[in-house]
Formats: C-alpha cells, structure tokens, sequence
C-alpha cells in the first residue's frame, strides 16, 4: 500500500495532506500545512545514516533513497497538477507558497538522488575491489 512520504506510518497516518494509493495534497488543502518537515527530517535521517552505514547495509540504504525520492517525485507532480480552487480555505500567497514548497521538494529529491549516487558508487567500488582480491593468477582474454 501507498505511504506517506513524511511518516513511517500509513496513508494519512501521521496526519499529513497526503491520502490514499495516489501522491496528492489531498481535501484538506494542499498549502494550508505550508511546510511539512517530515520528508526533511527523513532525509537527514538517511543521510545520517549513510554517513555511518557498514559496507553491507549500503545496498539497503540506497532502496530506502531511492523509495523515498520517488515519493517525494509523485508529490512534486502532485503539487504541480493543484489549482488555488482546489483549496477549500483561501490562501495567502498561494503562488509564492506553492513554488517554494516545489523547491523545497525538489531540493530533497537532488539530495536524494545523490545519495543514491554515493551508495551505488561504493557498492561497485567495494564488489570490484572483492572481486579482484578473489582473483587467482591471469584472466584469459577473449
């Protein structure tokens, strides 16, 4: 099933906009919750975590990175999609408040992308370098 991207609970669980099987700022009122440090927090956890990840939990890690920013992603899209009439409450600001949480969003999914970027890196660095220790003598050429 769909999860928040802000919580580690389901849908709605932690009491953000998001709904349901779909990424969508949901009948609440998209803006109305401005800024939602959750994916922010959970972002920094990840990179904490990486920072600190034993070779053998980096594969792991990176799923969590990459699961994360394609949430993050359908939430961009969803927010791109939503209308001032899709509030049920006038907002202040709207246009301005819409862009920044766009690129608030954007931000997490760069950082995100990132790491996913490091942690593939060291994966392959660190098979390669097991890989040619468990080599014995010359390797034929094709």
């Amino acid at each position: 099933g769909a999860r928040c991207s802000g919580c580690s609970g389901g849908a709605g669980s932690c009491g953000s906009r998001y709904r349901g099987g779909t990424a969508r700022y949901g009948p609440a009122g998209a803006l109305a919750a401005a800024h939602r440090p959750a994916p922010v927090l959970q972002v920094e956890a990840l990179r904490e975590e990486c920072a600190a990840a034993a070779p053998g939990q980096r594969e792991a890690l990176s799923l969590r990175c990459t699961q994360l920013k394609k949430s993050v992603d359908e939430n961009t899209n969803a927010l791109r999609d939503l209308k001032k009439a899709d509030e049920p409450a006038p907002v202040g600001s709207y246009n301005q408040r819409k862009e920044e949480e766009e690129k608030l969003l954007q931000k997490l999914s760069e950082q995100l992308q990132n790491l996913v970027l490091v942690l593939d890196q060291d994966n392959t660095t660190k098979k390669s370098s097991v890989d040619k220790h468990h080599q014995k003598g010359p390797q034929p050429e094709d």
